[in-house]
């Protein structure tokens, strides 16, 4: 005699309902050699004894906001709500050039460049930029900067990174919006390696 779930109990031949013992808990039919001709349909519930899917993965960004990533809204040609990174990536102009501009307007520093710049500057400024945006050469701009920020230079060219920082703060009084991270003009970038290496190191 075999017990099949949604099946019902099989008879013998005498007629006897056959039940199994009282300790004994109902067999899996798929535990059972049966005959996959009578068409047994499991149900579409999850046993419990399987664990749960697994949750979708939230962005970092995302999980502070309980995983609700915040949906940030800026305004077409309004640079107020736009961040130094993103007006760089709309724009194509370097976030080196934002940032001395900022700078010389007093904006303290080191800038951060993931802040809205409606945070940083007034409107009257935000408007400036965004003129000198579409009047400017952007491939010049570009040209101004170095390609390595003052650290990779000092590493480059074997010089104490503590040494060029107190010549640039202290000795020419320029800002380093970022730190040691900031790209120099190439003239100044020219003008550190004259003093601190000396003429015709690179």
């Amino acid at each position: 005699t075999q017990e099949f779930a949604g099946l019902g109990t099989m008879t013998n031949d005498r007629g006897v309902h056959a039940m199994p013992p009282n300790n004994e808990m109902a067999i899996d039919p798929q535990q059972l050699n049966y005959n996959p001709e009578q068409n047994y349909d499991p149900p579409n519930e999850r046993p419990n004894n399987m664990p749960p899917p697994p949750m979708p993965l939230v962005p970092p960004e995302a999980q502070m906001f309980g995983g609700r990533q915040q949906q940030q809204f800026r305004e077409d040609g309004f640079l107020g709500d736009s961040t130094l990174k993103e007006i760089s990536l709309d724009y194509s102009v370097p976030i080196p050039y934002l940032a001395d501009v900022l700078a010389g307007w007093g904006t303290p520093v080191p800038i951060d460049p993931m802040a809205r710049l409606g945070d940083m500057v007034t409107g009257e400024q935000a408007f400036a930029i965004l003129e000198a945006i579409h009047t400017l050469d952007i491939a010049g701009l570009h040209e101004r900067y170095s390609e390595e920020n003052l650290m990779n230079i000092c590493d480059y060219y074997d010089i104490d990174l503590k040494q060029a920082f107190e010549f640039c703060i202290e000795g020419r009084g320029w800002a380093l919006p970022f730190g040691v991270r900031t790209f120099l003009r190439v003239e100044q970038e020219e003008e550190l390696l004259d003093a601190l290496c000396g003429e015709g190191v690179y």
